[in-house]
């Protein structure tokens, strides 16, 4: 039987989400629970990897076994055995056509930065900037990614099959001390919205022109950007696997 898990994670203690030799990762730590629970290997699926220190609302994995769980208290089971910072919300039986990966039309990520200077009791979920930047160029900047691109040079996937994704969204919410980036595509190659996002800022200091941006969106050859943000303030907080339920503003 196929199950479905939705769960979230803290990332700053991990080397990201797939499982890496010599590393900690939150997908051993999940696959090693089920085995103490059934004592046998169960390999988990998820909608995609994370990067180190990057964190997770609503991550959604798969796994199969041949067993008909009682998921209420298998999920209890699991939750008990796992770090606190590792927490399953929800563990259903799914079909068997469905895959947490292939079956993703969508993610939201959200990413979270402060001007302010440091603040240690928020600092692994939020980037502390220590600096200002002008919105107003920003969201300008921001306009130029909306739609379908070519991100090869937003990303540091080598040989893809295919660097073309769709922005659907990507929105800029500013409080008096959180900048917060919503951004929703239809896929998200390693380090794009890092890299995304850094370029917005970069462009608002004069880093770079809208003519430089919307050349590294068309050209055909590689020539990344410069700019990244660190992983700290960035959270999966959406897979989607219908249309209908992206929902999104906008930019």
């Amino acid at each position: 039987m196929r199950y479905k898990m939705i769960f979230s994670y803290l990332g700053t203690n991990y080397y990201g989400y797939q499982i890496q030799h010599n590393k900690k990762t939150i997908q051993e730590e999940i696959e090693n629970v089920l085995k103490k629970i059934w004592n046998e290997d169960v390999k988990i699926y998820a909608s995609g990897r994370t990067d180190k220190g990057v964190h997770a609302s609503n991550q959604v994995a798969i796994f199969d076994i041949d067993k008909n769980l009682d998921t209420f208290k298998v999920r209890h089971s699991i939750n008990s055995l796992l770090p606190n910072d590792i927490f399953i919300k929800e563990l259903t039986i799914c079909d068997n056509n469905f895959h947490a990966r292939f079956s993703a039309i969508g993610k939201k990520y959200i990413y979270r930065m402060s001007c302010l200077e440091n603040n240690p009791l928020k600092n692994m979920c939020v980037y502390y900037a220590n600096k200002n930047y002008d919105a107003q160029l920003v969201s300008e900047a921001m306009k130029l990614f909306v739609g379908e691109h070519n991100f090869q040079n937003f990303c540091t996937n080598k040989d893809a099959l295919s660097y073309k994704e769709t922005i659907y969204a990507f929105d800029l919410n500013i409080s008096s001390d959180e900048w917060v980036f919503t951004i929703i595509g239809s896929g998200f190659k390693r380090y794009m919205v890092r890299m995304i996002i850094a370029t917005v800022l970069a462009y608002s200091e004069h880093k770079i022109s809208l003519d430089e941006i919307k050349e590294k969106l068309t050209m055909s050859k590689r020539d990344n950007v410069s700019f990244k943000l660190p992983p700290q303030g960035l959270t999966l907080e959406e897979v989607y696997y219908s249309k209908e339920n992206i929902k999104y503003d906008k930019a």
